[in-house]
């Protein structure tokens, strides 16, 4: 079973579950997905991503913290993400935070701390 809610939507991003184990993504897309803003179809700057990146990972910690479910970040697969993630890498493995890079054509290559 999985839920998806509309980009606007608050709450966790994306929910799954086989048997009794449950993964909690939290995703950040590239652009803004709010024809009214003013970054929407244009590429975050770097301070941009930094925070995405923050907040998904401080989402992340949450869920670990509750011990409840596995937790990840799905994350553009660009140059700028992979920067802002790299920093910070290692602790997020530790945390047993699972990382998804998303491609434009929607592939997904997972680095995971547990078997998916």
């Amino acid at each position: 079973m999985s839920r998806v809610p509309f980009t606007r939507c608050h709450g966790d991003d994306l929910v799954m579950a086989k048997a009794s184990r449950r993964l909690l993504i939290e995703a950040k897309g590239a652009t803004s997905s709010d024809p009214r803003s003013k970054r929407f179809d244009s590429q975050f700057n770097a301070s941009q991503v930094g925070t995405h990146v923050g907040q998904a990972v401080l989402r992340a910690l949450r869920w670990v913290s509750l011990g409840d479910a596995n937790a990840a970040i799905a994350l553009p697969d660009d140059r700028l993400h992979r920067l802002k993630v790299g920093e910070v890498a290692l602790a997020i493995r530790r945390a047993g935070i699972g990382v998804f890079w998303v491609d434009d054509d929607r592939s997904v290559v997972a680095d995971c701390p547990w078997d998916i």
